[in-house]
């Protein structure tokens, strides 16, 4: 079986949403002062090479264990633990899973590199875009209705079992038949 129907396949049991964004325009890099100093505290060497270990000092005391299953591009599974009080993208870089393989931003809210689907079953659970947020993916190619940004998703108990999908980088990627729903 090859690689886009196995996609296909295993997605298939999830309900997600399909939705394009009719704006071509360019990412505005907007920093809100939150953003702007939480990027400081983190360097590009640090995500991209893995190095962020263990939650830190800050999250051990939120150190609630959630399981959380990814769909990578190629269509294999990953079971992750993520820790309450972490970001999403914090979690998926722990485990090593590629979300972009350069950020920009670093996690303010800036750039669609970490641009995931969640399960629509999962959907309902997470709060509302913010402003930034939605602005910043309306300029991400194949957007859908539940597509959210890792960095700005606060890993919270209640997303325990939560289903997510990274979306294709290409149009090649794109004619898999799970993103064509």
């Amino acid at each position: 079986m090859n690689t886009t129907r196995k996609v296909a396949s295993l997605l298939s049991k999830h309900s997600f949403s399909h939705h394009r964004s009719s704006s071509n325009s360019l990412i505005t890099s907007r920093f809100n002062s939150w953003n702007s100093v939480r990027c400081s505290q983190v360097n590009a060497k640090d995500i991209n090479h893995g190095c962020l270990g263990e939650p830190s000092k800050k999250h051990s005391t939120l150190s609630k264990v959630v399981n959380i299953s990814i769909y990578d591009r190629e269509g294999k599974i990953h079971e992750i633990k993520a820790y309450s009080g972490e970001t999403l993208l914090e979690s998926m870089t722990r485990a090593g899973i590629e979300v972009a393989p350069d950020p920009t931003c670093l996690g303010g809210c800036a750039c669609v590199g970490c641009h995931v689907i969640i399960s629509g079953d999962h959907e309902q659970k997470l709060p509302q875009c913010s402003e930034d947020e939605a602005e910043v993916l309306e300029e991400a190619p194949f957007v859908h209705e539940n597509s959210r940004l890792a960095c700005q998703i606060i890993v919270e108990k209640k997303y325990e079992g939560m289903v997510l999908a990274l979306p294709p980088r290409s149009n090649d990627e794109a004619m898999d038949p799970y993103f064509r729903f």
